[in-house]
Parts: structure tokens; C-alpha cells; sequence
């Protein structure tokens, strides 16, 4: 395999967590680059001040205000771009259904072994509180399962609903699955946390729902990879053709977004780690 080829599968591994890939006569779809920039500059912004408390250097107030905030917006664009490309990408392979199933499960091996490796590096630095079943590790898995309903918006809102059952519920399935079922499982399920502590966690109940709901959002709004409704055309073009600065930055970030997400984290801790020693 050519150093070509090892760097197209890379970056089709990125489009899969939070981008359409590109192809010669798909457009891509500025809105959602954009909507993903944002996510990811909250992201590498939170985790500046994230780190700071971890490497016990500062006491930022990160579990309330602007700094919440900017969390879980971060969270739930990354989350829901999941499911809009999820059904993009379905779309996009509506006439090869087998090459799209192909193409999605070689790479949630790609995004689990991105996982072991995050696990592993954040195991050697905070072994105390290392990522057991984080974002990719949850991406990875999300797909893998999702992919198998993505072409069915009733198999999809099925799922939502049931999730969302499952969340109103699951204290009253603690009890069975205390009894039952390993502690890793209910740690990963999300029906409760007996003993794990970890620095990012996304178990599957609720946010899988939250993915689900990407996905109705993706067939709500685009046709054949394109926008549904002239109206959106009509509003959003304007916007993006303004040729703003600020605008084509965070659509750049967005392009790049796992990226971004890979090599932010370790480049803090460092900083952190350099400015201990002074």
C-alpha cells in the first residue's frame, strides 16, 4: 500500500466521526464544516482550561458557566454531525448499499484503533482517570451499530425512542445489572458507574439517541447529498460566499476537525508540562 493510498484511507477515517468525504462530483456542505469549526474551537478552548485543572496547576470553574457551556456545545455538534453524515454518506451510497456497509465498518477499525491508542496514552499520563470509553471509542461504536439502519427513518426514530425509554428507566435496571452484568458493561451502556473514573467518557444510552436525532435531522434537510429546500440555498449561500475571515477559518477547522481533535490534547498537556518545570 503506497503512502497515498495510507493517507486517503486517514482521512476518509475523519470524514466518517464528523465529515462527508470528499468526492470529485459531491459539493460539500459548508454549513456543517462551519457548525463543526465552532464545535471544535469551543473544544480545544475548554480543554485549555480542562488541563489546567488536571495537571493541578489552576482551579478553573469548568463544571458550571461559559466554560459548560462551551462543553457541551462542543458535545452535542460533534454527536449530532455524527448522524447527519451517517445518512449522508448512506445517500451518498444509496445504489451500493454492500460498499457502503464495506467502507463504514473498515473504518470504525480505523477509529478503534485511534481508541486503543488514546486509551493507551492517556493511561501512561493520567493513569488514575485514563479514557476508558471516550468520544472515538463511542463514535467507533455508534457507527458500527447505526450503519445497518441508516437507510430506515423509522428504524431510526425506533431506536431514539427506545434509547430514550431506556434512559427514563435505567435506574430501576441497576439492580440487575449490579447483580448480573460486568461493571465495564453498565459503564459503557451508561446504566450507572459503579467504580470507573475517567477523564472523557460518552457511554451509549443517551447519546446514541443523540445521534439518532442527527440522523432525522440529515433526512430532514438534505436530498441525494444536497440541501432539501431551495430556501436553505437561499439563506445559506449568501452567508458563505461572503468570503469572511472568520467564517472561512472555522469552515477550514471544521474540514479538519478529527485532526484538530488528535493533536490538541497532547500539544496542552506538553505546554503544561514544560511551563511545570520553569
Amino acid at each position: 500500500m503506497s503512502v497515498e493510498e495510507i493517507t486517503d484511507d486517514i482521512e476518509e477515517v475523519v470524514d466518517d466521526i464528523n465529515e462527508i468525504a470528499s468526492e470529485p462530483n459531491i459539493k460539500r456542505i459548508p454549513e456543517i464544516d462551519f457548525l463543526k469549526g465552532i464545535a471544535v474551537l469551543s473544544m480545544v478552548l475548554f480543554h485549555i482550561f480542562y488541563m489546567g485543572n488536571m495537571m493541578n496547576m489552576a482551579n478553573f470553574p469548568i463544571d458550571s458557566g461559559i466554560l459548560h457551556v462551551m462543553a457541551r456545545t462542543a458535545q452535542l455538534i460533534f454527536i449530532s454531525c455524527i448522524g447527519i453524515n451517517l445518512v449522508l454518506s448512506r445517500q451518498k451510497y444509496k445504489d451500493n448499499v454492500e460498499e457502503f456497509h464495506e467502507r463504514k465498518t473498515k473504518r470504525v477499525l480505523y477509529m478503534v484503533a485511534v481508541a486503543v491508542i488514546i486509551t493507551l496514552l492517556t493511561y501512561l499520563a493520567f493513569p488514575d482517570k485514563y479514557v476508558k470509553f471516550g468520544i472515538v471509542h463511542f463514535a467507533a461504536t455508534s457507527v458500527f451499530l447505526l450503519q445497518w439502519i441508516a437507510g430506515s427513518e423509522i428504524a431510526i426514530f425506533s431506536l431514539v425512542l427506545g434509547v430514550l425509554l431506556l434512559e427514563s428507566i435505567k435506574h430501576n435496571l441497576i439492580p440487575f445489572f449490579h447483580n448480573n452484568i460486568h461493571p465495564m458493561i453498565s459503564f459503557i451502556l451508561g446504566i450507572y458507574n459503579p467504580k470507573y473514573n475517567s477523564m472523557d467518557h460518552f457511554s451509549l444510552i443517551p447519546n446514541i439517541a443523540i445521534i439518532g436525532l442527527g440522523m432525522l435531522i440529515g433526512y430532514a434537510l438534505y436530498r441525494d447529498v444536497k440541501r432539501k429546500y431551495k430556501e436553505m440555498d437561499n439563506i445559506l449561500d449568501p452567508i458563505f460566499n461572503l468570503n469572511n475571515r472568520i467564517i472561512d477559518i472555522l469552515q477550514w477547522i471544521g474540514k479538519r476537525s478529527f485532526l484538530v481533535y488528535m493533536i490538541h490534547f497532547p500539544i496542552i498537556y506538553f505546554v503544561y508540562a514544560a511551563l511545570k518545570r520553569l
